[in-house]
């Protein structure tokens, strides 16, 4: 996970502010509460339909806390706000519900210092420029280069309004990189570790069917060049594999932070065929990724989650083959890698606030206040995770699994960043510290 992390001098004094509203406004203290008419301030970049798209309620619909609640999450999970407020207008006649949002910064020229694969030993650094937001419509344009480890060069842009009136979203992606292998299969059969030049090219298509379903089209364009060939280290019988692919995404999402939820679930299914038998390639990739985050008390909130990746055909070359201890670790074997043709893994986490959230604003000179300005929360959490990788033919055996658990602090600056320390215990009774940015999941 890539930090995101802008450091300023801090020059006079720094002030710290919770979200006020003028005297016209109350907050909602009556419910159920009947929503007569809605009305948006705030919103200076922001088209209001982008906000609008993001509630689960029309006028004439009446509200508890709690669907209050989740609509203003979902609108801050839209992470272009830095603080998100409902609110009540006074008025004789009808109730105004007022949506108030403070706009986060939307142009970022940030350095980039990075740990591959979530390990320290793999150090890359560049620069990222971010385009967030950009004409109002929560389009995204990303622009990364780095070096060090696996350089690399990345345009990407992302349209959730490529038709506004059909919901149909839009992403595309261009990348160069000069990648270590990550096999240690591979390494074994290569003599020695060796690179791999990758360039790549993705398009995904997809219509948003409502609040919480989405069905996506994926097709794409992968070269990769190895600087000798080895059967199963490349895909076709030649050391440049040209593989070509096309996929299917359906997701299901009712979560209402999508930073860090605390309610809802999340589904994604995903098939992608890859080769379609040119060169010899053709094999399949299955993905299946279920979480569930739930509360248990006021304070209390627990989530789990399962997974599995399947890798699918008799040539799948070690580079798709399907990873425990890259993207997916295991809290207490966190350097552990395994390789096969399919992974599992699943997780459960408690999580309690010790701040549950805190609007933090600095005045500084110059700087726009959009700059100095995140919601911030603190939770502790305890946890338990367990996974494998295996190759096919081979049968799941339980004396194989790996576990950890453990306890730890999230820290929680958004909309720009989350980071973790944790403390974890194997199963083999090996301890560990963790620093790592991001969620869980």
């Amino acid at each position: 996970m890539r930090t995101h992390f802008i450091f300023f001098l801090f020059l006079f004094s720094v002030e710290l502010l919770s979200f006020n509203v003028n005297d016209s406004l109350l907050t909602i203290t009556q419910f159920p509460f009947r929503v007569d008419s809605i009305k948006i301030v705030g919103n200076e970049i922001t088209k209001e339909n982008v906000i609008l798209n993001e509630i689960d309620f029309r006028i004439g619909e009446s509200l508890d806390s709690a669907r209050l609640f989740f609509n203003r999450e979902r609108i801050f999970s839209l992470k272009i706000f830095t603080d998100v407020n409902l609110l009540q207008e006074k008025n004789d006649t009808l109730n105004i519900l007022v949506i108030n949002v403070k706009e986060s910064w939307y142009i970022w020229l940030i350095p980039q210092l990075f740990f591959a694969d979530r390990d320290y030993s793999k150090i890359s650094y560049g620069l990222r420029l971010d385009l967030n937001n950009f004409r109002g419509m929560n389009e995204e344009i990303k622009l990364i280069f780095t070096l060090g480890f696996d350089p690399s060069l990345r345009i990407s842009y992302r349209v959730p309004y490529l038709f506004k009136s059909e919901n149909i979203f839009s992403d595309f992606l261009l990348e160069t990189v000069n990648a270590e292998n990550r096999s240690l299969i591979a390494e074994e059969i290569y003599g020695e570790d060796f690179k791999q030049k990758i360039y790549s090219f993705r398009f995904n298509l997809g219509k948003r069917f409502d609040l919480f379903n989405r069905l996506a089209l994926t097709s794409g364009f992968n070269y990769i060049e190895t600087p000798k060939y080895f059967p199963k280290i490349n895909a076709s019988d030649d050391r440049i594999d040209r593989v070509f692919y096309l996929g299917l995404r359906y997701t299901y999402d009712t979560r209402d932070l999508i930073q860090f939820p605390t309610n809802g679930e999340i589904f994604i299914s995903d098939l992608t065929n890859k080769g379609f038998g040119f060169d010899n390639i053709n094999y399949q990739i299955f993905f299946f990724d279920y979480r569930k985050y739930f509360p248990l008390s006021s304070d209390l909130s627990a989530k789990f989650r399962v997974m599995t990746r399947q890798a699918i055909g008799d040539d799948v070359p070690f580079y798709d083959q399907s990873f425990i201890g890259l993207n997916e670790r295991i809290r207490g074997h966190f350097s552990l890698q395994q390789e096969g043709n399919s992974s599992y893994f699943s997780s459960v986490e408690i999580n309690f606030p010790i701040i549950k959230e805190y609007f933090f604003s600095m005045e500084l000179p110059v700087i726009p206040k959009s700059l100095t300005s995140f919601r911030t929360a603190i939770y502790a959490h305890s946890f338990f995770d367990v996974g494998l990788s295996r190759m096919r033919n081979i049968p799941i055996n339980f004396s194989n699994l790996n576990s950890g658990f453990g306890i730890g602090l999230t820290i929680l600056t958004l909309p720009y960043n989350i980071a973790r320390i944790e403390y974890a215990i194997n199963n083999l009774g090996i301890k560990e510290i963790i620093l790592d940015l991001g969620i869980s999941f």
